[in-house]
């Protein structure tokens, strides 16, 4: 697959849609899950694209953000394996807005997430220094089995969708 450009990417907030990358972190076959306490919520590291932002520059940000500046600082970014989207619900739709690249805004409806594979040369993760409060390296049985759980229907399709994707091009051990 190739990466979006930004005038893509821009096309998906017109659309309605928030543009999220997610890093598919993966060292030795494995894939790193990460816990949130507070939405008692199992996931991939992912963050928003921020306007005049590409795939890399927010996936480099987002990581090292999300799983902390030493680990994510590590982390080498590979292809895009996956693109989908989620609609929001008919009541969540439309209740908050978005900026375009051009500064005028749209009311959200949804989010588009791209999927990259971020290879990374050790397991040694900080969870002390992410915004994380446990983490997991899994199998792709394992990650599904996790991503199951996920309350979320949108968020848990998409998620398996990625898990998949990462199994099927032999990026994970199944």
């Amino acid at each position: 697959m190739k990466m979006p450009t930004l005038e893509q990417i821009d096309s998906v907030r017109q659309r309605g849609f928030r543009p999220v990358v997610v890093g598919c972190v993966v060292h030795d076959g494995k894939l790193l899950m990460v816990f949130h306490e507070e939405y008692k919520l199992w996931q991939l590291a992912q963050g928003g694209i921020e306007n005049g932002e590409d795939l890399n520059t927010a996936l480099c940000r987002e990581m090292k953000e999300e799983l902390g500046e030493d680990f994510g600082g590590q982390i080498t970014f590979g292809t895009l394996i996956h693109e989908d989207e989620v609609e929001f619900l008919a009541e969540k739709r439309g209740t908050r807005p978005m900026n375009l690249d051009d500064g005028s805004e749209v009311m959200m409806r949804g989010k588009r997430y791209y999927a990259v594979v971020c290879d990374v040369a050790s397991s040694e993760f900080d969870i002390e220094k992410s915004e994380f409060d446990d983490h997991q390296w899994c199998t792709g049985v394992d990650a599904l089995k996790i991503a199951d759980e996920i309350s979320q229907r949108g968020k848990r399709r998409i998620t398996r969708r990625m898990i998949t994707a990462l199994i099927k091009g032999k990026k994970i051990e199944k």
